[in-house]
């Protein structure tokens, strides 16, 4: 070996550790740093555990006095709600219908996508009565086959282009009507621009009034459409201040009924009582043989809309409508899932039992249904615990269902996992 070479090789010898040093100073630094935040987290950690646990506040359970009906002026009794106007109600059930007709409704609207023709298929849909939508235009569907009409009820968005049909149209849907004993229901909205405020209803002893606002919406004592609807109780609180009303006016009372009435205001006066209107008025069909429901609003007002579903059962005789049996359901989801200070404990185990109790003086055989994860049981503090034990002691008062053992979410696993877990689940209970 040469001198040249030599000197190469301490170059390269004195390049490569003048390379190095950099790189320990950088690790030295980086395990520095490791542990200053090492030492931070396990002081924090250690001033945690020493730091007394901040108290939980919980509210004891309360019980809500019972709602104040305004028609009786107190607390509702236990089955007070089953015997209201069960004398009044007519027994439709009884009543045999004259002509054959199937069980569906022709709803005639002014476009397939009109707002209110939307909203009355929707009320349909809500009460399982099967229907037909068709625009009101130059072509009638079939109204009959061979033997049977095939609508019971006839819906009309629009009632002025019913009134202003063409006069084969009109005439084929009246007769229609009048031979299977069909009945129409009908929408006078107050137009954009009406030309008129004070008209009078084209064919009929009937006069409608357009852009009035109302106060005091009541149902009619005298009125049969009401089944549902409570008669003869003012709405407790305030209108929408506009006038967007079409009220009606009848010249005969044995041929019109009114179903909802108001009080018209005029300027920024009170309601002036000579001026009691209906904002859905029922026609006898004494004049035409037709039976008619007229509705001055669109389906917006809740009032309104309780009109029209009594409307549809009072004009079929019973046949469409929606019954007065409800069924009551309350589930009580994740029974045992929550953060220490939200969970259950002894006592509100004890007021729920209560409740239930309350609540079947006037729904028998109500029962609160209960999810549970069974994983998440005694998994609160020392009284949550306590309540979790007292739910489990008292299982047979409630109805319970199964979620995942761990609240899993199902579309994050396989079948076969989903069935291990809730039969793991069903094991716990």
């Amino acid at each position: 070996m040469n001198s040249r070479q030599l000197k190469m090789i301490l170059c390269n010898w004195r390049h490569l550790n003048t390379s190095r040093r950099p790189r320990m100073q950088q690790l030295k630094l980086m395990l520095v740093v490791m542990l200053a935040i090492a030492l931070f987290t396990l002081a924090y950690q250690a001033a945690n555990v020493l730091r007394p646990e901040a108290p939980i506040h919980r509210d004891p359970p309360q019980q809500l006095p019972n709602y104040v009906c305004h028609s009786c002026g107190s607390a509702c009794e236990p089955n007070l709600l089953s015997d209201v106007h069960s004398s009044e109600r007519p027994d439709y059930q009884q009543q045999e219908e004259l002509k054959a007709t199937d069980d569906r409704v022709l709803v005639l609207v002014e476009t397939l996508y009109s707002p209110l023709g939307k909203e009355i298929c929707d009320i349909l849909n809500a009460l399982k009565l099967p229907y037909k939508a068709e625009p009101l235009g130059k072509n009638l569907p079939l109204l009959t086959t061979a033997t049977r009409g095939r609508f019971a009820l006839i819906i009309i968005e629009n009632y002025y282009k019913y009134l202003n049909l063409v006069e084969w149209n009109r005439q084929l849907l009246d007769k229609y009507c009048v031979d299977y004993s069909v009945a129409l229901i009908g929408f006078l909205t107050t137009r954009p621009k009406p030309t008129f405020v004070k008209s009078k209803v084209k064919g009929a002893a009937l006069t409608l009034y357009q852009k009035q606002r109302v106060r005091n919406l009541t149902f009619s004592v005298g009125s049969s459409v009401p089944f549902i609807a409570r008669r003869g109780q003012v709405l407790p609180l305030p209108e929408p201040d506009e006038a967007d009303w079409v009220v009606f006016q009848g010249q005969h009372n044995s041929t019109y009924e009114s179903v909802l009435v108001a009080d018209v205001v005029y300027d920024d006066e009170e309601p002036l009582k000579p001026y009691n209107m209906a904002a859905v008025m029922l026609d006898r069909g004494e004049e035409d043989g037709i039976r008619r429901v007229l509705l001055g609003q669109k389906l917006n007002h809740w009032l309104v809309k309780l009109s029209f579903i009594d409307g549809i059962r009072h004009l079929t005789n019973g046949r469409l409508g929606m019954p007065l049996e409800r069924y009551l359901q309350v589930d009580i989801d994740d029974i045992f899932v929550g953060q220490v200070g939200r969970r259950m404990i002894a006592d509100d185990v004890l007021a729920l039992i209560e409740s239930q109790k309350r609540m079947r003086e006037m729904v028998p055989g109500f029962t609160y249904n209960l999810g549970f994860s069974g994983k998440y049981f005694l998994n609160g503090d020392d009284l949550e615990d306590q309540g979790d034990t007292l739910l489990v002691e008292q299982a047979s008062q409630f109805v319970w269902f199964p979620h995942m053992w761990r609240h899993n979410h199902a579309h994050r696993h396989n079948l076969t996992y989903l069935e291990a877990i809730m039969t793991q689940n069903r094991l716990f209970a």
